[in-house]
């Protein structure tokens, strides 16, 4: 086997384990079930599906970021929190918000199993900030299985 076709064959094989991993948690209570850096692991695959370049950041002092993307030379920070009725308020989305600033991000996905608050909802309206609910993230989940 030449180097191509090894290349060509790793490649395979880690987009059949990124869909695998993805299809094993269809359902939110499947994903709020995951520990929280299992939950960043499987964010992560989500997005290298997407076409992303997915690295998730060190466990203790990620300064508001769980994951960096990058998409065709566009730096992009993904939080991510699994909540069961929590909803995140403006306070955390305007934290995210210095993060995405100080890694001079061109744009952040705040990622939750749970919802937002109208106020955090209201904050972003103007910021280079999506905020994906449990809702959108199943929609997600099933674009890219």
């Amino acid at each position: 086997m030449n180097q191509e076709e090894k290349l060509f064959k790793k490649n395979l094989e880690e987009t059949q384990r990124q869909i695998k991993h993805i299809r094993h948690y269809r359902t939110l209570n499947e994903l709020k079930s995951m520990n929280p850096y299992a939950f960043e692991e499987y964010i992560a695959d989500l997005y290298r599906r997407k076409g992303y370049k997915a690295k998730v950041t060190k466990r203790t002092g990620d300064g508001g970021k769980d994951i960096i993307l990058t998409k065709d030379g566009v730096l992009s920070i993904v939080e991510c929190k699994r909540y069961n009725e929590t909803k995140v308020g403006r306070p955390e989305i305007q934290k995210f918000h210095s993060a995405i600033i100080d890694e001079r991000a061109k744009e952040g996905f705040y990622i939750t199993t749970g919802n937002f608050t109208n106020p955090a909802i209201d904050y972003v309206k103007d910021k280079p900030i999506r905020l994906i609910n449990g809702n959108h993230l199943l929609k997600l989940i099933d674009e890219v299985s």
